[in-house]
């Protein structure tokens, strides 16, 4: 089962074109100045199954990317795994928010295989965490909250950044 807290369909604002948007329940980093500070508590959200979960993502067909937010996704990535392989093989662009950094995703992936083949699906990686002193303006926004968020990939199974 993934813990959501919500799904937004044709969302213009957390990635490139219209997209559907996964927030998933818990986070374990409560950024000051989160704006979703009521993803934190684990669990408290609704659970979906796998079958569930794809049906909600992909009911809207002028949707072609997703992103998985939060929340923290990674505190369910092996949950999410089967889901993340089922939209990749229905041609999603996917994208993923995450407060860990990228130092800490690229220890974790040296030795993780299976985080890292979760990882090298998704088109777009934000990492690090928001910080509210390097918040950017709506009219700035560049596909993160902060100045020190960084948007990776997956290349040669590495964690890359792409841009900044």
């Amino acid at each position: 089962m993934i813990n959501v807290a919500s799904i937004l369909h044709n969302d213009l604002v957390n990635g490139p074109g219209l997209r559907t948007v996964l927030f998933v329940q818990g986070c374990n980093h409560h950024c000051k100045g989160c704006h979703n500070p009521h993803t934190w508590a684990i669990g408290k959200g609704k659970d979906f199954n796998y079958t569930e979960l794809i049906e909600e993502l992909t009911k809207n067909p002028i949707d072609k990317g997703i992103t998985i937010s939060g929340g923290e996704p990674l505190l369910q990535w092996e949950e999410l795994y089967p889901v993340i392989l089922a939209l990749k093989d229905k041609q999603y662009h996917l994208m993923l928010y995450t407060g860990y950094t990228t130092h800490w995703l690229s220890q974790e992936i040296s030795s993780n295989s299976k985080l890292l083949s979760f990882l090298a699906f998704f088109d777009m990686i934000i990492t690090e965490p928001y910080i509210e002193a390097k918040r950017v303006k709506y009219e700035e926004h560049r596909l993160y909250g902060s100045y020190n968020q960084k948007i990776c990939k997956i290349v040669d199974n590495q964690l890359i950044e792409i841009q900044q």
